[in-house]
């Protein structure tokens, strides 16, 4: 019986503590912000027009894509894409190849060459 009895008054208290939140001074803070911000990516190409039409298209939800075009050779790419990076900060950077030769693939290896550190 006294189960019972403790139960009963355990719902009051919690109903008595329900009506005091709701009749007591409405809370004016405002909440903290939670909008997730979206990696921006930045696309440099070769192509002026297919390639940077390519990735134009993707609709992301998740991302911000920004694409450059016009860039005739690889080198030339990844110094338009350095040069834009150091513009604005993008959390990813990416520079798209379209080429056949082979004097090209090589230049773009050599620049792509890691450093060597500096010995002190």
């Amino acid at each position: 019986m006294s189960n019972r009895k403790d139960k009963v008054v355990t719902q009051r208290e919690d109903r008595d503590a329900a009506k005091a939140r709701r009749r007591g001074e409405p809370s004016l803070k405002r909440a903290a912000p939670n909008r997730q911000t979206k990696p921006t990516i930045l696309i440099v190409c070769e192509g002026e027009n297919t390639e940077p039409s390519y990735f134009d298209s993707f609709r992301l939800s998740s991302a911000t894509v920004e694409s450059y075009g016009g860039k005739k050779q690889p080198v030339n790419v990844v110094k338009h894409a350095s040069y834009l990076a150091s513009q604005k900060k993008y959390d990813e950077v990416w520079c798209v190849f379209d080429k056949d030769d082979i004097a090209d693939r090589i230049s773009t290896t050599l620049l792509f060459r890691p450093k060597p550190p500096v010995l002190k």
